[in-house]
């Protein structure tokens, strides 16, 4: 979005040269987040920004995200009468942000300067008490109990929040920060037979896994001298933003003993952040660096103001600019439009923020949520079509390439060939057929009860209805391209 600005691609430059310290000025607001988004995007890299509080990070970190860019909060030190008991959530957090730095995941981490001193396993621990179980494994049980404890996962009778792990009989039960949820391994013997995920309310299992890591955690306070902060997990290529100057330089209160952050920062490549140029830390003689101003205006908040905004987006329209809008999903960016319709306001909805529309609202559900997999509305519906329905392709390329995840494509049953093979060209890797399997059991099984009438055989009736719900998937699966494909 920013590569058409020369001042920009001079810093582009610099930055990819690996220049020890830039500095700028002019951005305000979110374009903070956005300069920073596109900078790691064209040399993607592990990456760390400090903000000044609590606030300033959960708002970058939402920003960053915005603007795509894998942006993690890193929490800071809880104040010693909130730790222990069953609450480890922060703790998961900094394991699973420990694991990905390690693994070099260009990720960009948030933190504040408190969050900097928050204590961590060093790398060697933490890569020894890391667990890898795969199914077919074999394991000595008793060893993989004493493995959790010195992960130091709590042990309960029912595992419902991470960081926790139980045992019954020949299953185990166990929360890591790598799941969203809790997973339960079933032994038969010393054999890892299953390792499944599972609802902890309602105990269901909800996926398989051929694997889990179990990602440690730092100990509770007492009995251990910790030996490393995040810095220490940052790889020494990565880059580090300061949201203020000031940071770098001055003295926190709540970490008094520590070295300023700058010293601690030596040897890494720096990015100053300030809203007016000279102003930095340089003109105390900090360090010798390259200053870059990019002049952006902060926009006012209009809290329901519309007729306002509306005034402003025809002033903004008519110097030129293109004016970009986000909403959270769909329904709530066509509730915009709708509002903007009765200013005589026509805003189309977009899936990114490029395109030469000069006034768009942008979806921002995938960003904002970091969902996986997208199942987007394009004309689809579930169960069945009264005609051929009318799709917008074009959508799921638009969304593809802004952000390239997987696409799921609901209402499946009833499509023709050619739209199948047309959007999976496009991105959808998940195509939704349970009606037309439904349907083919319903009446496979009518057909064997007619057939048969009187008769009272129940495997033979099922048998039927396999094997033509197995015809129908097997039709769907050469036409969708995908038979021997496996993987």
């Amino acid at each position: 979005m920013l590569r058409e600005w020369p001042a920009f691609e001079a810093l582009t430059k610099s930055f990819a040269e690996g220049d020890p310290c830039l500095r700028i000025a002019g951005l305000t607001g979110a374009a903070r987040a956005l300069a920073v988004a596109e900078l790691l995007q064209a040399h993607p890299r592990p990456a760390l920004v400090v903000v000044g509080g609590v606030a300033d990070a959960h708002r970058w970190t939402q920003d960053l995200r915005l603007f795509g860019t894998a942006a993690l909060e890193f929490p800071s030190p809880e104040p010693r009468l909130w730790r222990g008991g069953h609450h480890r959530e922060a703790d998961a957090e900094r394991a699973m942000i420990a694991r990905r730095l390690t693994v070099a995941d260009p990720v960009t981490v948030v933190a504040t300067p408190a969050a900097l001193t928050a204590p961590l396993l060093s790398r060697a621990e933490f890569a020894e008490r890391t667990l890898r179980l795969t199914t077919g494994d074999r394991l000595d049980r008793e060893l993989l109990l004493e493995a959790l404890e010195r992960c130091c996962y709590e042990r309960v009778e029912t595992v419902v929040a991470v960081g926790q792990w139980s045992v019954r009989g020949g299953i185990v039960d166990v929360f890591s920060p790598s799941q969203a949820s809790p997973a339960r391994l079933e032994f038969s013997g010393d054999d890892v037979e299953s390792i499944r995920l599972f609802d902890p309310t309602s105990q269901r299992s909800v996926v398989s896994l051929d694997e889990l890591l179990v990602l440690p955690l730092a100990p509770e306070d007492g009995g251990y001298e910790h030996s490393a902060r995040l810095l220490d997990y940052l790889p020494a290529a990565a880059p580090v933003v300061a949201d203020l100057p000031k940071l770098l330089d001055g003295q926190s209160e709540e970490t008094p003993a520590e070295l300023p952050l700058r010293a601690r920062l030596a040897g890494r490549q720096l990015v100053e952040l300030s809203l007016v140029a000279g102003t930095s830390s340089a003109a105390a003689g900090a360090a010798v660096a390259t200053e870059f101003t990019l002049e952006t205006q902060e926009v006012p908040r209009f809290t329901g103001r519309f007729n306002q905004l509306t005034a402003a987006l025809g002033a903004w329209r008519a110097e030129g600019f293109r004016v970009r809008l986000t909403a959270a999903d769909e329904r709530q960016a066509e509730h915009l439009r709708q509002i903007l319709r009765e200013h005589d306001v026509e805003a189309a909805v977009a899936a990114s923020f490029e395109g030469s529309e000069s006034l768009a609202v942008v979806v921002d559900f995938i960003r904002s949520t970091d969902v996986d997999c997208f199942a987007p509305a394009i004309g689809n519906a579930h169960g069945m079509y009264k005609t051929t329905p009318t799709l917008d392709a074009r959508r799921v390329t638009d969304i593809v390439a802004e952000v390239p995840i997987p696409i799921a494509l609901h209402g499946g049953t009833g499509m023709t060939p050619e739209q199948f093979r047309d959007l999976i060209g496009r991105g959808c890797a998940k195509v939704n057929i349970s009606t037309a399997l439904k349907i083919s059991f319903m009446q496979s099984g009518y057909d064997h009860m007619t057939a048969h009438l009187g008769e009272y055989d129940p495997p033979a009736l099922f048998s039927a209805q396999r094997a033509a719900v197995m015809d129908m998937a097997r039709h769907h699966i050469e036409m969708f391209g995908s038979a021997g494909q496996a993987w």
